[in-house]
């Protein structure tokens, strides 16, 4: 390989995040989110039609650190440098094993795309008793299709990915620990997706069934 070998990076413990100051900025950035429409300006409760797409978690963790770790869009969040100086190392599977350790030990709320999608859709209803459709992701083209968007580019989460050793991260990079870890994280996802006949195979050895 061309590409100059990155000496392995170890779970620091010396400089963490400053929780608050990074919490502050996600809840900032909510701030600006559209208001869900009321009562007052002419939206009756019966005309609250809202769907969202669901991903198997252990698939959407590692997608979620490609943001977070400062793929395109992302790059001005703050966490992305201290993501890749803790953890960021020669291979996939060590980097992604370090980061599930590291939202372990100080929170997913250290970067929005950390945030598990059951508080993702309490906060699209603000938290009120609005009817939700839920469907996999795994039928985004056929959603797509249904409103005409059909023929649409879809983005290739990967490739704006900041760095070579993300952008080769698969679901085959999971050892049992970092699996186990990141089913314990999202395990509210896990549930959520059960309750409406979502299997999440990986995280059944880890979230016992019944």
């Amino acid at each position: 390989s061309n590409h100059p070998t990155k000496k392995k990076k170890k779970l620091k413990e010396t400089s963490p995040p400053n929780i608050t100051k990074l919490r502050n900025k996600a809840l900032d950035a909510l701030s600006y989110a559209t208001k869900y429409p009321t009562v007052e300006n002419g939206f009756q409760s019966n005309q609250h039609v809202i769907f969202a797409l669901v991903r198997d978690p252990t698939e959407r963790f590692i997608s979620s650190l490609g943001q977070a770790m400062g793929a395109a869009g992302s790059q001005m969040n703050e966490m992305a440098p201290i993501l890749k100086e803790a953890c960021l190392s020669n291979t996939s599977k060590e980097t992604l094993s370090c980061i599930a350790r590291y939202v372990q030990k100080h929170g997913f709320w250290i970067e929005l795309h950390f945030t598990p999608q059951v508080l993702d859709l309490s906060f699209t209803t603000l938290y009120q008793d609005v009817p939700v459709a839920i469907i996999s992701f795994k039928h985004i083209q056929a959603i797509l299709d249904h409103f005409g968007s059909g023929h649409v580019k879809q983005r290739n989460g990967t490739e704006v990915r900041s760095d070579d050793v993300l952008k080769q991260m698969t679901v085959d990079d999971y050892d049992e620990e970092t699996l186990r870890i990141v089913c314990e994280i999202y395990e509210m996802d896990v549930l959520m997706q059960r309750t409406i006949g979502l299997e999440v195979p990986r995280c059944d050895p880890f979230i016992p069934k019944g």
